[in-house]
């Protein structure tokens, strides 16, 4: 692999961990929102 490519890589990678992660605590939160409003 080329430098290049690698950086690409590691990019892409933490872009998608990061987006995961991001929708993992949207919705964490949005069910804690809707236990606590509706107690379901």
């Amino acid at each position: 692999m080329s430098p290049g490519r690698t950086m690409i890589f590691v990019v892409v990678v933490v872009g998608l961990f990061g987006s995961g992660v991001r929708i993992l605590l949207f919705g964490l939160f949005f069910d804690f929102f809707v236990i606590g409003e509706f107690g379901f």
